[in-house]
């Protein structure tokens, strides 16, 4: 009962599974106010959104002490636009596994480097040599052809067994939705545990790995960060004076916004 939770100046959000017991519960204490948010809530009853406000300024706002005002707009994945990948430019995106390696050789032996030899300054001679580079690379090698379909992007310590059991669990999960029987909650309750579990415990072993190879072999953790970088998402957009920024501009952005707040 909400009696037994509610302490003093407390507030308290709360949402039951169908089930006898467990649930999500969210506890504020003034002066936050919390609202409910449930258009942001999922069908699977695990989760509990909520917005709040903070009724008192922790600084009184003045002339050098403008308030923060942050605003985070809610999107699904099916209506989010795909973003590109962040460190992969189309026009240079090629496939050197499909490289022309004689013609590659040929062009570099038979290229003039005048450009390059005769420029009057280093940024000059800097670009003259990777237009002349850009230029053999696309006369060599075709682009990468990356799909724009959505897909499913499961955390990089998850192993094959764990996804397949995620995917398992959604399957249970919903047998169990439309039976109500206690016999298919439990197998969803008992897999769901042991995810838990097993996630925990693949991601103590990824860090320590991952660790290991920074001191080991630098490298191959900048490649991994590379190729999870590769593989693109959706990226928030940040407004600032009626224009939309993302990326590297967003942040750009906003370290122009925060100093006026101070």
């Amino acid at each position: 009962m909400d009696s037994e939770l509610v302490i003093g100046d407390w507030s308290i959000l709360r949402r039951d599974r169908d089930t006898l017991c467990g649930g999500v519960l969210l506890a504020a204490r003034t002066p936050l106010a919390l609202r409910r948010r449930r258009e942001y809530e999922t069908d699977s009853g695990e989760d509990l959104w909520a917005s709040f406000t903070w009724q008192d300024s922790i600084v009184p706002p003045d002339a050098y002490h403008l308030p923060l005002e942050a605003e985070v707009s809610y999107e699904s994945a099916r209506c989010s636009n795909i973003m590109d990948p962040s460190n992969i430019n189309p026009a240079r995106d090629w496939n050197f596994n499909k490289c022309n390696h004689e013609q590659l050789y040929s062009l570099l032996s038979e290229t003039s480097w005048d450009s390059v030899l005769l420029a009057t300054n280093v940024p000059e001679a800097i670009s003259a040599f990777y237009q002349i580079i850009y230029d053999i690379f696309n006369n060599c090698m075709p682009k990468k052809h990356r799909s724009k379909s959505v897909t499913k992007r499961y955390s990089v310590w998850f192993t094959p067994e764990i996804t397949k059991d995620i995917k398992r669990k959604v399957t249970l999960h919903g047998i169990w939705k439309r039976s109500k029987h206690h016999d298919d909650y439990k197998n969803f309750s008992d897999l769901r545990n042991s995810l838990k579990h097993r996630v925990a415990t693949a991601y103590q072993i990824y860090t320590k790995r991952v660790e290991n190879k920074i001191r080991i072999n630098p490298r191959e953790f900048w490649r991994q960060i590379s190729r999870l970088r590769s593989k693109g998402g959706f990226e928030p957009s940040v407004s600032y004076c009626g224009d939309s920024y993302t990326g590297a501009a967003a942040a750009e952005v906003f370290a122009k916004f925060l100093p006026a707040c101070f």
